[in-house]
């Protein structure tokens, strides 16, 4: 009877980290805030660790994308819309609200710097679109 008692605690044990698992993971793709210092991959999307995540209702150019200025002359948008994500936050916490993940098992989020909406100051900025086919908020 012991020895049938043991086994159905390690089971239980090894459930219970199974379960614990699955929990986190589903919190952190449907709602969980994120934070840290982000590394920029590009004008709308970071990784915070190794947790990449792709600022939701918005769309900038990719990283090798390039653009016509008002004169026609190309520039290298992408890198810039880039660099300048990268310089307004300045290597400082940021803080983001998922919501969900996309095609790519990218956390979908809005994401602020000490309070202000980062998704929405790349639209102001000029440095992204708001994406209104998937949503409506910028």
């Amino acid at each position: 009877m012991n020895k049938v008692c043991q086994s159905l605690r390690k089971l239980l044990a090894i459930f219970f980290k199974i379960g614990s698992v699955i929990f986190l993971a589903c919190s952190v793709a449907h709602g969980a805030d994120l934070t840290g210092i982000p590394r920029i991959v590009d004008g709308d999307t970071l990784a915070i660790g190794t947790l990449k995540v792709r600022l939701e209702g918005i769309d900038a150019p990719e990283t090798d994308q390039v653009c016509l200025n008002a004169n026609g002359v190309r520039w290298t948008c992408g890198i810039d819309a880039r660099d300048q994500l990268a310089a307004h936050i300045a290597g400082r916490d940021i803080e983001c609200s998922s919501h969900g993940t996309d095609a790519y098992r990218r956390t979908l989020a809005t994401c602020y710097l000490a309070g202000e909406d980062l998704n929405g100051w790349l639209v102001q900025q000029g440095w992204a679109l708001a994406y209104v086919k998937y949503s409506s908020a910028y």
